[in-house]
């Protein structure tokens, strides 16, 4: 889970948090020739959990554990609602083990990614190659790149598995 291909990022205006902190380490895993799928936040920030589906499925269960759940995320949505004006949060890491679990959840294309390592602004910026041209005239893909997601089906899985686990 890293990278911002066609959205802005989260904590630059470029790029995202993981691939910021250590953009030598995302740079080396890149170009390790090892199968990635990377999952930026082109598709994580479509997966939205909110505070309504929290009190419709989470808080009826009833039990100790769920309201531990229905407490801990009311400052998470809080937050998000100061930030954002929205009352709901992105499933970043849920939606990557989610895809481990079932790839189905998203659509993947292939694309040659670099991370900018110099430093200054754009360091952790992740530069995918959309251009419209001959392949021949591009590098090679280095990366499978999810790029949608079927949104409303993962947060529905993730309110199923959560709730089993809860109840």
């Amino acid at each position: 889970m890293g990278g911002a291909i066609q959205v802005p990022g989260n904590v630059t205006p470029g790029a995202e948090f993981n691939i910021h902190v250590d953009p030598h380490a995302a740079e080396i895993a890149f170009t390790s020739g090892l199968p990635i799928t990377l999952l930026p936040l082109d598709v994580t920030q479509q997966v939205i959990l909110t505070q309504g589906q929290i009190e419709a499925v989470v808080r009826p269960i009833g039990n100790r554990v769920t309201q531990f759940v229905c407490d801990s995320t009311e400052r998470l949505f809080g937050h998000e609602r100061e930030r954002t004006g929205l009352a709901g949060i992105p499933l970043h890491d849920p939606l990557a083990v989610g895809v481990v679990l079932d790839q189905s959840l998203v659509t993947r294309r292939l694309f040659h990614v670099e991370v900018e390592t110099a430093g200054g602004p754009a360091q952790g910026v992740t530069i995918a190659d959309r251009q419209r041209i001959e392949e021949e005239w591009k590098r090679p893909p280095n990366l499978q790149v999810c790029m949608e997601v079927d949104a409303g089906r993962f947060v529905g899985l993730f309110l199923e598995r959560v709730c089993r686990q809860l109840s």
